[in-house]
């Protein structure tokens, strides 16, 4: 009778630390793949933050009031405009500037705080001034809806607008 209980023990023993290396391996490859996945985006949101200050120079080569970007991603991330008087991500400094990032998750009243740190470590900025407030909006590509990026010069004053 004892040594069935020792090879119960041992076999429960097996099977504990064989779902707790299942769980780390989980959790290893869910990282790794949303490691990935995230500096995918980052890609895009370089791209899309070169493609606005390159059509920010070409409206003021070109003297245009309108220029618009149609080719937008990353899916579900975020522009924002920090314009003066505003806190900036450390990225703008004393500048305005356009940011593309994910919304932060806020929890307790640290919106702004957070948002700026968010913009800082994982998001793509581009200094273009003087910059007009305008609204922050999200990056959409769902059957249906599409987001396009007009850029404005109007008043002397640089504006994104969502198209």
């Amino acid at each position: 009778m004892n040594s069935k209980g020792e090879l119960l023990t041992s076999e429960v023993l097996k099977m504990v630390v064989a779902v707790i290396c299942i769980g780390f391996l989980i959790y290893f490859l869910a990282a790794l793949y949303f490691s990935n996945a995230n500096s995918k985006d980052l890609v895009k949101a370089n791209s899309l933050a070169e493609q606005i200050e390159k059509g920010f120079y070409h409206m003021e080569i070109n003297s245009l009031t309108n220029f618009d970007i149609d080719d937008v991603s990353p899916q579900g991330w975020w522009v924002f405009g920090f314009g003066s008087g505003e806190a900036k991500p450390n990225f703008c400094s004393e500048r305005d500037c356009v940011c593309i990032c994910k919304k932060a998750i806020v929890l307790f009243g640290e919106g702004e705080e957070k948002q700026l740190q968010t913009c800082d470590e994982d998001g793509a900025c581009v200094v273009v001034g003087p910059l007009k407030d305008f609204e922050d909006f999200k990056i959409n590509r769902e059957e249906g809806s599409f987001t396009s990026i007009r850029l404005v010069n109007s008043e002397g004053y640089l504006e994104v607008r969502k198209k």
